[in-house]
């Protein structure tokens, strides 16, 4: 990352959405990404321990030997402090969400790419190395133009799908550490307040990777797309988004079944798709009271 860690490269000016090249993620670093998701983790850790600390050496020794009312305007001071350090704290670890997600956005957005310009190449098409466009061959020779058109047409779609994919998690991710620094520089931020926005800052860090899944193509494409990703963006797909994964026309049956686990004795996808449709409905309350065990059985 030539801005920083953690900071996408290819990203304009600020707070402005920018359009994702063909050359930027192909050469793209992901693994920088990770990095500073965990540095943003350590920080919050460190933030944490600040909390912790202003509480056991600062307040409460205030308390028992400063009992006037100047010890209370310490006690007063040293404890807006503490509630500052906790809510930055939990704002660090939501802004690592979105630099995690975009991380393996990407990643899995550069395998759809590899798999499209291989397309390409294999069938003596060549694919522009800044723009990314895919184009016949100076010479046809022996090939059949038709079969060349929609050849072009398919790792086109693919190039063109994974900066979409790229673009849309490019973006969400710089709205949500706008988000995340905005609160922490504020403050009278809360830490309430920090976990709502930590809240949606995660469930906004999962659309980054649920928006890698292909727009478009035929089930057949989208089979030869699941079989180009590694293992690991595999599962990393399947727990992010196994609801959109069971309704995609070309992931493979075996992998649907080991998603659903029908050997368990219901649906897991079935249940998550309830749970995302029912969290919020109070209809099911019963008593008055919240009853999450029927919910769960439900």
């Amino acid at each position: 990352s030539a801005d920083g860690p953690g900071v996408p490269y290819w990203r304009g000016q600020e707070g402005v959405s920018t359009l994702v090249t063909f050359a930027q993620l192909r050469d793209a670093k992901p693994q920088l990404w990770i990095t500073a998701a965990e540095d943003l983790r350590k920080a919050g850790r460190q933030c944490s321990r600040v909390e912790e600390d202003i509480h056991r050496n600062g307040v409460q020794p205030l308390d028992e030997h400063w009992p006037d009312h100047v010890g209370k305007l310490a006690v007063g001071a040293l404890k807006k402090l503490a509630i500052e350090a906790e809510a930055v704290s939990i704002l660090a670890g939501a802004g690592a969400e979105p630099v995690d997600a975009l991380a393996h956005a990407v990643t899995i957005a550069q395998s759809e790419l590899d798999s499209g310009v291989r397309l390409a190449e294999a069938n003596r098409l060549t694919v522009d190395a800044a723009a990314g466009a895919v184009s016949f061959p100076q010479e046809l020779g022996q090939d059949n133009p038709t079969t060349l058109l929609l050849l072009q047409q398919q790792a086109q779609q693919m190039i063109d799908d994974a900066i979409e994919a790229a673009t849309q998690a490019d973006n969400i991710c710089a709205e949500q550490l706008k988000t995340a620094s905005g609160l922490a520089a504020d403050h009278s931020t809360t830490p309430e307040q920090a976990q709502d926005a930590q809240m949606s800052i995660v469930q906004k860090s999962l659309e980054e990777i649920r928006d890698t899944l292909p727009d478009g193509l035929t089930a057949t494409q989208v089979a030869a797309w699941w079989n180009g990703l590694t293992p690991k963006e595999q599962f990393d797909l399947e727990r992010a988004c196994p609801t959109e994964l069971m309704s995609l026309n070309g992931i493979p049956d075996d992998v649907k079944k080991a998603i659903d686990r029908p050997e368990l004795g219901y649906s897991s996808v079935g249940t998550v798709g309830y749970a995302k449709s029912n969290w919020d409905n109070r209809g099911l309350d019963w008593g008055g009271k919240d009853n999450c065990t029927n919910f769960v059985s439900t």
